[in-house]
């Protein structure tokens, strides 16, 4: 999902007079007990939200505002047609700086609604580095079928043909035979021109390829060496696969191919700091490089969780075992935060990038956090 840059706006907006709500809510047309369950978490939240008092007057009226609109947009988003409703919808709000920004997701979020001086964006970073987009290939001699995957789910389909019998019978067995087989040669060349044009145009997809052995040879001599690079996986669907099959195996490789990339990033990691480079690993080390602004990419385990606290002045974050309520570096007031929530929004702030991994033996002995830093 290449949301990377509107992530990265996102984390710079804060206003110490305002509040933004943060809204992750589930609403799996599948499933009327999750929508229930979604309208009521919704419901209760802006009914507990309703009787903030906040200060200035112009924080009042804006919260205010994004409550009446956010109760709306509620009721019709979990009382329309289900069939028109995305799995999930990420929706940020703050009337008094003209913000409304909604992410709608083919993938399940936790329940979520905070109200903060900023976008609680951990949730949405997950999403961003998690789920690839892909194409599937499905090619024989005749005909070829492009699915592509967005988010786990399957958008679009583009359909390729070649009719032999429009070839003329010139010359004989052998020259027909040649003709075919140049026949053949441009419908690759058409689906591998389709392919690399979408390649180009969105350079995070990965390519997922199904067919015989000499007809996929032939196809990828065809693609330029950035789209070859892509390929991640070749598989033997059948060429009449339906759309659920062709999800559930595009599913399956994608997964793989995220787990083995954790792997890989966190092996890197490992070696960046224990060569004296640009890595460090462990809570104290990480939360050092994020203050300082030198974090190319956070790696944290998906479920990391711990107790923080960042100042509303410097906006220094510090760990739950130091003092909560007063900022250790500037002795301004100090506000609670989930720490992990806080470090992804800081590093995003600074333009840069948050990678989620799955639970490794190897970083779990270091906190389950650590980052590659910016080169000097």
């Amino acid at each position: 999902m290449a949301i990377i840059k509107e992530l990265q706006q996102l984390a710079k907006f804060s206003d110490p007079t305002l509040r933004v709500i943060s809204v992750y809510v589930r609403t799996p047309s599948s499933d009327p007990a999750q929508r229930a369950e979604s309208m009521a978490f919704l419901n209760k939240h802006l009914r507990l939200a309703q009787v903030l008092a906040l200060e200035p007057e112009a924080a009042r009226q804006s919260l205010a505002q994004d409550l009446l609109r956010l109760e709306q947009w509620s009721a019709t988003l979990l009382h329309e047609d289900p069939q028109g409703t995305p799995v999930s919808v990420a929706l940020f709000a703050c009337n008094g700086a003209d913000v409304w920004v909604e992410f709608p997701s083919p993938i399940l979020f936790e329940n979520e609604f905070t109200i903060m001086d900023r976008p609680a964006l951990r949730q949405l970073a997950r999403l961003d580095a998690d789920y690839t987009n892909a194409l599937v290939v499905l090619m024989d001699a005749q005909s070829a079928r492009v699915c592509e995957v967005v988010l786990g789910g399957l958008l679009t389909e583009a359909y390729f043909s070649r009719q032999d019998a429009d070839l003329p019978r010139l010359g004989g067995q052998l020259r027909y035979r040649r003709q075919i087989q140049e026949g053949d040669y441009h419908h690759y060349e058409e689906v591998a021109e389709y392919v690399t044009a979408y390649c180009t145009e969105r350079p995070e997809t990965k390519l997922i390829l199904s067919g015989q052995g000499e007809i996929l040879r032939r196809f990828q001599q065809l693609l330029p060496p950035n789209a070859q690079s892509k390929i991640i996986d070749t598989t033997a669907l059948d060429w009449r696969a339906t759309h659920e099959r062709i999800l559930r195996v595009a599913r399956a490789v994608l997964e793989e191919h995220d787990r083995q990339e954790d792997r890989e990033i966190v092996q890197l990691l490992l070696e960046s700091t224990a060569q004296g480079g640009l890595g460090v690993i462990g809570l104290p080390d990480t939360l050092l490089a994020v203050n300082s602004g030198l974090v190319h990419k956070l790696v944290m385990h998906s479920d990391f969780q711990r107790l923080g606290w960042r100042c509303q002045d410097c906006q220094y974050i510090g760990s739950g075992k130091e003092n909560t309520s007063q900022c250790t570096i500037c002795n301004g007031a100090a506000i609670a935060v989930e720490l992990g929530e806080a470090m992804v929004t800081e590093v995003l702030r600074r333009d840069g990038f948050f990678e989620p991994v799955t639970a490794d033996a190897r970083l779990a002995e270091h906190d389950g956090i650590g980052a590659l830093l910016r080169h000097p």
